[in-house]
């Protein structure tokens, strides 16, 4: 994937970290509602203390938490936001997205005894299906884990 750092702040349709976070975060109303309150509740200067793996994680809670109440209706905009990160991003936020979120959901939807090798498939899209399935092949012992441009 191409480092699109150059690029910040001319293109409108790269995502950074920090821009990564809001998109995603925004993804649908409910989820922005519990950032809202996740960031009162963690920092007192978000902008300073801010750590993207840590809300990375939030958020992966509390996308299991909405599938233990099968409240997944909201989970096809929240896959198109990563989807559209993961396609334009540069290796930082890729390895953000990819572990900190990916990997994240799926190590708690395990902890919440759901099944991770197909349950999300009807809302993963192309890159962010084939990052899923790369990480259960990683842990499975089958691949080397990639990022950036080694995908």
């Amino acid at each position: 994937m191409t480092n699109w750092r150059k690029y910040d702040g001319m293109n409108p349709d790269f995502f950074n970290t920090k821009r990564a976070v809001i998109e995603i975060a925004n993804s649908f109303e409910n989820l922005n509602e519990y950032w809202e309150s996740y960031l009162k509740l963690e920092y007192s200067d978000y902008e300073n203390e801010r750590n993207d793996f840590m809300d990375m994680s939030a958020i992966s809670r509390y996308l299991i938490s909405l599938m233990q109440k099968n409240d997944t209706s909201d989970f096809k905009m929240f896959f198109t936001s990563v989807e559209k990160v993961l396609d334009k991003c540069d290796t930082d936020t890729e390895e953000l997205i990819v572990t900190g979120l990916l990997e994240s959901i799926q190590n708690n939807a395990i902890d919440n005894k759901i099944d991770i090798s197909d349950s999300f498939d009807i809302w993963l899209q192309p890159t962010t299906k084939k990052r899923w399935k790369e990480l259960i092949e990683f842990w499975d012992g089958k691949q080397q884990k990639t990022t950036g441009n080694n995908v």
